[in-house]
């Protein structure tokens, strides 16, 4: 299983559970924590380890992360902490926290839009695909581009995990797909 597909209900969840921009905030800088600490070697180790409970590892974890935040964890937060430790999810925390930054940005007033497109885009291209993007979702809009040669021609658009694929080579390979399948 894809691990945006495992990760999405934990972003969610806490899309939920942190109801004030403040508390978005620090939800991002928690979950950022948990994402760079899941990426360590030894930690992977310490959850690996055979013959070690759930507990063991949920009061390891919880001390590691308790002095690298500086500060005891929330109720709100051990409780994530642990749901993710018991269901064996703590290797997709860098997903979850893409996900969940994702899901911020939608829930403000900017969003982000990855464009990729086969040349670099001028700044004028930039401009007028930036204003049809505001016009169409009402929000202050910002664009991150990337060229993609193997595109020959159009444009992906990607917010959050919406994709609009109008290149060239996504139409090449449906019309192929419609030959294919006569």
């Amino acid at each position: 299983m894809e691990l945006s597909t495992l990760a999405k209900p934990y972003a969610q969840a806490i899309m939920l559970t942190a109801g004030s921009a403040k508390e978005q905030q620090d939800w991002l800088k928690f979950s950022g924590l948990l994402a760079s600490v899941s990426a360590s070697e030894d930690i992977k180790n310490i959850l690996a380890r055979p013959g070690t409970s759930k507990e063991e590892k949920i009061n390891t974890l919880n001390n590691i992360i308790t002095k690298l935040h500086g500060k005891k964890l929330s109720k709100k937060e051990s409780n994530f902490l642990e749901l993710i430790i018991k269901n064996e999810r703590f290797s997709v925390m860098p997903s979850v926290y893409s996900q969940f930054d994702s899901l911020v940005g939608q829930n403000s007033k900017n969003k982000q839009f990855k464009v990729t497109t086969a040349y670099k885009l001028t700044a004028a291209e930039e401009k007028e695909l930036s204003k049809s993007l505001t016009d169409k979702h009402k929000v202050s809009v910002e664009i991150d581009s990337e060229v993609d040669d193997s595109l020959l021609g159009g444009v992906v658009i990607k917010d959050g995990d919406k994709v609009l694929d109008s290149s060239i080579q996504a139409r090449l390979e449906a019309l192929h797909q419609k030959l294919s399948s006569n």
